[in-house]
């Protein structure tokens, strides 16, 4: 998998920032529109997205593995808690992300650190998040009629970012 490069300025430590698909059957277009979103938004930014949609998983080889080989070359992750699925807890029924993506942002965490490791999740919208996930500051994205309004939130990760700068792992 090539994962390309987050550049700075010439001479400067490169980037690199995963963004974590939802992979869902179901509702496959909403987190894609939101991936497609934040790609497009940092087009003119001095880092490049890739989507983890772009060949993260080669042929023959555990998921695992590719995912931690991702992770390992990157400087931040971003996963999208998307509402694709739906769980019971205490008796009722809540709209809650993919498995997968819960999974994920476990693993960034544990690789790249909590602060490297960002959660965006639906405004306005009850996600169904793990217990152990109450005060994480996430940031929110703005759905309308299934179209992502991801302005005022590509504008918070671009400042986290910039912020943080490049990992020195």
């Amino acid at each position: 998998m090539s994962i390309p490069s987050i550049r700075h300025l010439p001479g400067q430590i490169d980037q690199r920032l995963p963004i974590n698909p939802c992979w869902t059957p179901t509702s496959f277009r909403s987190p894609i529109k939101c991936q497609r979103h934040i790609e497009s938004a940092f087009e003119h930014d001095p880092f490049t997205v890739h989507l983890w949609t772009a060949g993260c998983f080669k042929v023959a080889s555990y998921k695992i593995d590719d995912l931690e080989e991702a992770v390992d070359k990157s400087d931040f992750a971003v996963a999208i808690a998307h509402a694709d699925d739906f769980v019971e807890s205490r008796g009722d029924m809540w709209p809650a992300p993919r498995d997968n993506v819960i999974f994920e942002l476990g693993l960034f965490m544990g690789r790249l650190g909590k602060s490297r490791a960002i959660l965006m999740e639906p405004r306005g919208k009850v996600v169904k998040l793990p217990s152990d996930l109450a005060g994480v500051t996430t940031i929110p994205y703005k759905l309308v009629k299934g179209a992502a309004l991801m302005g005022p939130a590509c504008h918070k990760l671009r400042d986290h970012i910039n912020e943080l700068g490049p990992a020195n792992g």
